[in-house]
């Protein structure tokens, strides 16, 4: 449906992660504008993990700001 209608964007995050890489919490900080955009987005965010920060060699909690394009190609 939105290829169809050409439609593109982007969707930021502030997330909050654990010291595992595991995502504690999420916010959207920037809507692309489209409900079913920012839900795909959204549910991406639920399953991943990330490579935690590093302080001394150590895994430690911290935050991180990502974005999901969701762009046409071909």
């Amino acid at each position: 449906f939105a290829r169809r209608q050409g439609r593109t964007g982007r969707v930021e995050f502030m997330l909050e992660v654990g010291a595992q890489g595991e995502i504690l919490n999420h916010s959207i900080t920037q809507s692309s504008g489209y409900e079913d955009f920012d839900s795909a987005a959204e549910q991406s965010i639920k399953v991943a993990r990330l490579i935690p920060a590093m302080n001394n060699g150590l895994p430690v909690p911290g935050h991180k700001s990502v974005a999901i394009v969701f762009r046409l190609e071909g």
